[in-house]
């Protein structure tokens, strides 16, 4: 008998230290900062997607704390920034085209939508 009761015993143990694991996690998470996304999609003048663009993006007041990503192979890019009021200029270049920015403003935990169309450079 004491041997069920042993086992019951860790068994409650157990759930009662998974349940509090998971709410250990779900705590942790919220405590992430919010964030706004940047999402877009780079095009040549053509209409044809650009694989590989170089997307480099910069607070306004802060333009040595960048980030960086490449458009991947439908053309596309995302990038997170910190909610909140901020101004924020994205650029965009890959070889062969001329590159383009944009500036845009967050106020919250939005997103974004942008969309470039490179110019084919002069040869």
């Amino acid at each position: 008998m004491r041997k069920k009761s042993w086992r019951c015993s860790a068994a409650v143990v157990l759930v009662l230290a998974a349940a509090l694991g998971a709410q250990a996690a779900e705590k942790k998470k919220s405590k992430t900062a919010p964030q706004a996304i940047l999402f877009g999609s780079v095009f040549q003048e053509n209409g044809f997607l650009v694989r590989g663009a170089r997307v480099v993006v910069w607070n306004v007041e802060r333009p040595k704390e960048r980030k960086e990503t490449t458009s991947d192979v439908q053309g596309e890019f995302s990038l997170r920034v910190p909610a909140g009021k901020g101004k924020y200029t994205v650029e965009v270049s890959a070889p062969g085209f001329a590159s383009e920015q944009k500036t845009v403003e967050i106020v919250g935990d939005e997103r974004i939508d942008l969309t470039f169309r490179l110019a084919r450079r002069e040869k």
